[in-house]
């Protein structure tokens, strides 16, 4: 755990006003993840204040200084179990975790044995099946709902469906112009939905072999979807930061007002259906589902998120090999507890009862934590 640490924030009562109005998201949703927004919002009040300054050469009055307590960390939490690495060292991953906590599918190029995809069994640690050997690298996975497929997108343009038991491919789809970016089931398990490099989402006939439809085409490379719980509307994420509801009857969508998180990576309905979470470089960010108005946010330096089963407690994935528990609604004091693992997450989820989060790691390691445990720090992972 980090030491209460003190830091100096300078006031100019003449630009006060201004400074509240472009801090205000930092202020709002205020996350201090390892002090780095805490000091990025210290040096920027300063550019504010320096940047108008008088062209005059009067004297101006020296700044106030106010010392604030930064809050303690969140307690480390506590490891339950550790997995055997899953990919080599040194290679990247890609995983997906299944709707039921129990498999756990992952991807990785470059192996010695040549199998870039397998699943695994989250209980026994053990591997169930591989999926053939291709040459393409794997960008995306998804399980449909019941967990029997799952779908294998490559940088090809090729996406595969797997049934999940034996690893067979029953069949290999191409679509895109360029390559496919994410994937997701709708939730009766006929139609798997795909994005792209080229913008576009797909809609895929799972009981035929027909061409797929085009839902939409919105220009910037769409890097994330998600299927409403009644499989109505589709969320899409794109690199441009913006987040779109798609009515999946009639194609029409519209970007959500606000655009916080930069470069959405992952999206998400969550259980109450009023509510849209996604993820990005820039944090976490919580939308009305209907009026697409931002309601709630933390700032981190995120890769992947989770919502607990009842939409009360967050897993979220960083880059630098953190996962945070956040609590919504309770501002920068929100964060539960913290794992440090030591490598840049790729996949996190909860299991149906909400005791367990799951975190598979870039460099192949998978890890089962307990959201639940707040004591001391009980494991530095290396």
């Amino acid at each position: 755990m980090l030491s209460r640490r003190t830091w100096a924030l300078g006031l100019a009562l003449a630009a006060a006003s201004s400074l509240v109005g472009c801090q205000g998201l930092a202020v709002g949703f205020g996350a201090t993840v390892g002090g780095e927004i805490g000091e990025a919002a210290s040096r920027s009040v300063a550019h504010s204040y320096n940047s108008r300054e008088p062209n005059h050469a009067a004297p101006q009055p020296a700044l106030e200084t106010v010392a604030v307590e930064r809050p303690p960390e969140p307690p480390e939490g506590s490891l339950v179990r550790v997995l055997p690495a899953v990919a080599p060292s040194g290679r990247g991953m890609v995983a997906a975790i299944s709707h039921d906590g129990i498999s756990l599918a992952t991807a990785h190029s470059g192996a010695n044995d040549g199998v870039q995809v397998r699943l695994w069994d989250l209980h026994s640690r053990q591997p169930v099946c591989a999926v053939k050997e291709e040459s393409a690298d794997v960008v995306a996975l998804a399980f449909s709902r019941d967990d029997s497929l799952l779908a294998v997108a490559r940088d090809s343009g090729a996406i595969e469906l797997v049934e999940t038991t034996t690893g067979e491919v029953l069949t290999t789809r191409h679509g895109h112009t360029r390559g496919p970016l994410a994937l997701a089931f709708s939730p009766e398990g006929k139609t798997l939905a795909s994005s792209g490099s080229d913008g576009s989402v797909l809609l895929w006939s799972l009981g035929d072999r027909s061409e797929p439809a085009t839902l939409v085409d919105f220009g910037p490379p769409t890097t994330a979807l998600a299927y409403s719980g009644d499989g109505r509307v589709i969320a899409v994420g794109a690199v441009d930061g913006k987040v779109r509801l798609v009515d999946v009857a009639t194609a029409k969508s519209a970007p959500f007002p606000s655009n916080w998180v930069s470069r959405v990576l992952g999206v998400d309905f969550l259980s109450d259906g009023e509510r849209v979470a996604a993820v990005g470089t820039s944090g976490l960010a919580l939308y009305d589902a209907k009026s697409g108005e931002m309601r709630d946010g933390v700032s981190a330096g995120a890769r992947c998120f989770a919502a607990s089963p009842d939409a009360h407690l967050f897993a979220i994935g960083l880059q630098s090999g953190r996962v945070m528990l956040w609590e919504p609604g309770t501002g920068a004091g929100g964060f539960r507890a913290f794992y440090d693992l030591g490598s840049e997450l790729c996949a996190v989820g909860f299991t149906p009862d909400g005791r367990e989060v799951v975190a598979a790691c870039f460099d192949g390691s998978v890890f089962i934590l307990d959201p639940e445990q707040r004591r001391d720090p009980a494991f530095k992972y290396r």
